[in-house]
């Protein structure tokens, strides 16, 4: 099958229908889930079920002044559901524009917490109307919905092998992703000028590049976590990310309507509420106890794009990534040395 992934050979598993997803009692048995982006939209209402069945989760917030009103919609929802045996909700701060937040957040985590079962990268952004570079140097699209995740990521592997050896079941990572990673055609979203080019800067392209370039990493991750029993798999959430949410915070409403009209083209219109259980199915559906290097939509495993299909390009994102990240941390230290002799 030449540069194609072998993953595509697989047969995959059966999911449980959403009726029957909704209809189970999951106890998720104080599992510890950090879920980033958790004061709004999906990322919300993912930690509110999970929570509800007996989840521990780590809701991450991008300023303190988030975590009141989350906690509240959490506790608010406990009310309303009165599940017999509630979880535990706390939030922590997490900037995903600065990889110094990132480092902070996780070791702030390990510090609290032993062991992690899985880690849901839902934090994004996009449609920012103008160019924008991060205290890191990047475009701030590029840094929230691909550089930092994959940081966190890495820092908090270590965590998510404890979680195997404690719970004795593969840990998971679930990237949130979209059917606009579909929209580039070419390679070329891989050239370092349409990332960090002002006059290339548009935003629906920048997002959907990210998008792409995301589910390129986590097909990657994939082949290199499985032997540790830690399963990476990205979820299309059906267009949540569009309602109720934060994600679009900074967009004109022209870059908003495209992207309302791109999903609604596709039928990409699900609320949190209901999307949420398209992630417990990834997260805690035995059928998916084994499910790795998968892109699901709604509750089905999909294949990706053709551009993520091909298994070179995988790792030349995936490294590219590193790359970005290890220059970036290097010159953030060589200025510090240099601060530090004057």
């Amino acid at each position: 099958m030449g540069n194609t992934i072998k993953r595509l050979t697989r047969k995959p598993p059966q999911s449980l229908t959403l009726r029957q997803l909704m209809s189970n009692e999951f106890d998720l048995q104080r599992k510890k889930f950090i879920v980033t982006g958790s004061s709004s939209g999906y990322g919300l209402a993912l930690s509110k079920l999970l929570t509800q069945l007996n989840g521990h989760v780590i809701g991450t917030v991008r300023s303190t002044e988030k975590s009141k009103p989350t906690l509240e919609s959490i506790r608010e929802h406990l009310d309303k559901t009165k599940p017999k045996n509630p979880g535990v909700f706390e939030t922590m701060q997490l900037e995903l524009t600065s990889f110094d937040s990132v480092r902070n957040f996780a070791q702030e985590y390990q510090a609290k917490h032993s062991n992690l079962h899985a880690l849901v990268n839902n934090a994004g952004i996009g449609l920012l109307p103008e160019f924008n570079k991060t205290v890191d140097g990047f475009e701030e699209t590029y840094q929230v919905n691909l550089l930092s995740p994959y940081y966190l990521t890495t820092q908090l592997v270590p965590l998510l092998r404890r979680g195997v050896r404690d719970y004795g079941e593969p840990s998971k990572i679930l990237f949130v992703s979209s059917k606009i990673h579909h929209y580039p055609r070419d390679e070329t979203f891989l050239l370092e000028r349409l990332w960090n080019d002002p006059k290339e800067y548009q935003p629906n392209k920048q997002y959907a590049y990210s998008k792409l370039a995301a589910i390129l990493v986590m097909l990657e991750m994939a082949e290199r976590l499985e032997s540790y029993q830690i399963h990476v798999n990205a979820l299309d959430p059906v267009g949540s990310l569009s309602l109720n949410t934060n994600f679009h915070r900074y967009s004109e409403e022209d870059a908003k309507n495209n992207l309302m009209t791109f999903l609604r083209r596709f039928k990409q219109i699900t609320s949190p509420d209901k999307a949420a259980y398209y992630g417990l199915n990834i997260l805690a559906n035995p059928d998916h106890r084994d499910t790795t290097g998968e892109y699901f939509t709604r509750m089905n495993i999909r294949l990706p794009s053709r551009l993520a299909n091909n298994e070179e390009l995988c790792m030349e994102m995936l490294d590219q990534t590193e790359y970005c990240i290890y220059t970036a941390l290097k010159e953030k230290h060589r200025e510090k040395q240099q601060s530090l002799q004057q």
